[in-house]
């Protein structure tokens, strides 16, 4: 079940937002807001035991699923994941989500559903 890790609630990036994380075995949602609460980048990484995979969405940017290279799983390399090309939702863990997110805001997770297929919605 998704969970707030809270102590990134409120916690300053830099002077001009902040960012909420929810998090469990599956899935990692960040929201990066602006200082009005504004939101301003989506992120939901999933799919750790196959490809995984991320859906980035800005308000400036249309929401893409994206193959997602994991970096080094070396610490002593330590090299960042890499967003790598475009591929298409997987429904699977379209329902996945939906049964990790029920303690997350419903307001959050409508948007999530709503994001991860906007075609279909």
């Amino acid at each position: 079940m998704l969970k707030e890790n809270l102590t990134k609630l409120g916690e300053k990036e830099d002077s001009y937002h902040y960012r909420r994380w929810f998090s469990d075995d599956e899935f990692h949602l960040t929201l990066d807001y602006d200082t009005n609460s504004v939101l301003l980048l989506l992120t939901l990484t999933y799919d750790y035991q196959g490809q995984a995979k991320v859906l980035r969405w800005s308000p400036s940017h249309p929401p893409h699923h994206h193959r997602l290279d994991p970096g080094e799983d070396n610490p002593a390399r330590n090299q960042s994941p890499l967003v790598m090309e475009k591929t298409e939702p997987d429904p699977v863990y379209k329902k996945r989500f939906l049964a990790s997110s029920g303690d997350i805001p419903e307001e959050i997770r409508d948007l999530v559903l709503q994001l991860w297929d906007p075609e279909r919605s």
